[in-house]
C-alpha cells in the first residue's frame, strides 16, 4: 500500500514539474499558418524542449512543431549541418531542405526556427528591395521572419512564392531577397545595338520585319529598353547609323529605321566584317557620348545575318562578354537562305552559348509575333535582370 502511495506521489510531481508548454502543429504550409492554427500543448514529464521541423520541397514548405524529448530533440538538430547533396541537409540553395530546432522554455517554439544549442546565430543582411519594403521580426538574427511587398504601381514580387524568408539556425535565410520587378515583355533593361548584314541589300526584308515586330513587343524608354544600330559589310555604313541620343521614343526611332537602314549598301569586295562591327560598336554606340547609360543598365550587342563572318569574330567577342569594366551580351539572330547554310558553331562562338543563336528563314512572309516568343522567353527568364538597381 505506502509503495503504491510512493509511486503515485512520484508521477504527481513529476507531473508538476513538468511545466513545460510547447506549440503544436501537424503539415501546417508556413509558420504563420502553424502560430495562426496550432494548439499549445503540455508536455509530459519526459519531454523537455519544444521542437520546430522546417521542411522545404521545392517552392513549398511543410512546418511540424511539437514537445519532444531533449536528447532526441537535439540528435535531430545536429543533423542540420550533415552532408547532403551539394551543401548540407538544411540549406537554401537546393530545391529539398529539412531543418530542425530545439529549444527549453515554455513557448518557445512559436514563431521561426529557434536552436537553443545553437545561440542567437545572425544571418547575413538582406539584399534591399528596389521599389519595395522588407519588414523583418527580428532582424537578420536566427528565427527572424521577414516579409517582402512592392509599393510602386505596376511591380510585383519575383519569384512571386517568394514572399517571406525565415533566417535558420546554420546562417542562412530560407529564401534569397525577391525583387520587385514590371512585367517582362514590354519592359527589358538593356542599352542594345542591332548590327545587320545581308548578302544582298534587298535580302535584308525578314530582318527588319523581325526589328519592327520586337520594337513594337517592348517598351523603350530611359528605365528600359533603348536601341542603337547600323548596318554593315566589308566596313560600317556610316550614314546608317543610329545612336541611342538620336531618337526621343519609339516612334521616333521607327522613323529613323526607315530613313537609315532600309536602302543599305554592301562594299565591292562582298566581306562580311563582323569584328570590324564590333569595333565601331564599342567606339561609336557604346560609349557616353552616344547616350549610352551608366553599368548599372546591361549592354547588348545583336548581330542579325544571313552570311558567315569571314573573320574571326568569336575571339573580339569573347574579349567584350569578359570585359569587367563593360562586358557586353550577345545574340545572334541567323537569317538562312535556300541552298545557303549558316555555320552554326561559329555563331555559338561569337554568342557563347548556343541558348543566344536563334536561327529563321530569310522570307519576311514567315515572320511574325510568334517568330519573337522565344527571344522574349529567354530575354525575360529572370524578371529580376531588367529593373534599374538602388531604387
Amino acid at each position: 500500500m505506502k509503495a503504491c502511495l510512493f509511486i503515485a506521489l512520484a508521477c504527481a510531481f513529476l507531473s508538476f514539474a513538468s511545466s513545460l508548454h510547447c506549440w503544436t502543429c501537424r503539415n501546417a504550409r508556413s509558420v504563420e499558418s502553424c502560430d495562426r492554427f496550432g494548439t499549445l500543448e503540455k508536455c509530459q514529464y519526459n519531454e523537455q524542449a519544444c521542437q520546430t521541423v522546417h521542411r522545404r520541397i521545392g517552392y513549398f514548405s511543410v512546418i511540424n512543431k511539437r514537445c519532444k524529448q531533449a536528447h532526441a530533440c537535439e540528435t535531430n538538430q545536429a543533423q542540420n549541418d550533415r552532408p547532403s547533396g551539394k551543401s548540407t541537409q538544411c540549406n537554401t540553395d537546393q530545391v529539398n531542405s529539412v531543418c530542425r530546432c530545439c529549444c527549453k522554455d515554455d513557448k518557445c517554439n512559436m514563431g521561426g526556427l529557434k536552436c537553443s544549442s545553437r545561440g542567437d546565430q545572425v544571418c547575413p543582411a538582406l539584399e534591399p528591395v528596389s521599389y519595395g519594403s522588407t519588414d523583418c521580426t527580428r532582424g537578420n538574427s536566427s528565427g527572424s521572419v521577414c516579409s517582402f511587398g512592392c509599393n510602386r504601381p505596376g511591380y510585383s514580387l519575383h519569384p512571386p512564392r517568394h514572399t517571406t524568408s525565415e533566417c535558420f539556425t546554420s546562417g542562412k535565410w530560407s529564401n534569397p531577397a525577391p525583387c520587385c520587378a514590371r512585367q517582362c515583355p514590354p519592359f527589358l533593361l538593356f542599352d542594345s545595338v542591332i548590327l545587320f548584314h545581308a548578302d544582298q541589300p534587298r535580302n535584308t526584308g525578314a530582318m527588319m520585319m523581325l526589328a519592327e515586330i520586337f520594337r513594337q513587343s517592348v517598351e523603350v524608354g530611359q528605365d528600359s529598353i533603348r536601341f542603337a544600330g547600323a548596318y554593315f559589310s566589308g566596313v560600317t555604313m556610316i550614314t546608317s547609323r543610329i545612336r541611342f541620343s538620336d531618337y526621343t521614343d519609339s516612334d521616333s526611332l521607327r522613323q529613323l529605321v526607315i530613313n537609315r537602314l532600309h536602302n543599305p549598301k554592301n562594299t565591292e569586295d562582298g566581306l562580311v566584317n563582323a569584328t570590324s562591327a564590333l569595333e565601331f560598336t564599342m567606339q561609336n554606340l557604346l560609349v557616353p557620348e552616344a547616350g549610352m547609360r551608366g553599368p548599372e543598365v546591361p549592354k547588348k550587342i545583336t548581330i542579325m545575318t544571313n552570311q558567315n563572318p569571314d573573320d574571326d569574330t568569336a575571339e573580339y567577342a569573347r574579349q567584350l562578354r569578359n570585359n569587367p569594366d563593360l562586358p557586353v551580351e550577345f545574340l545572334v539572330l541567323g537569317f538562312q537562305n535556300e541552298g545557303m547554310e549558316l555555320d552554326y558553331n561559329k555563331m555559338v562562338d561569337i554568342t557563347g552559348s548556343p541558348d543566344r543563336v536563334f536561327l529563321f528563314e530569310n522570307d519576311p512572309t514567315k515572320i511574325n509575333s510568334d517568330s519573337i516568343k522565344e527571344i522574349h522567353d529567354f530575354l525575360c527568364a529572370n524578371p529580376c535582370r531588367h529593373v534599374l538597381p538602388g531604387l
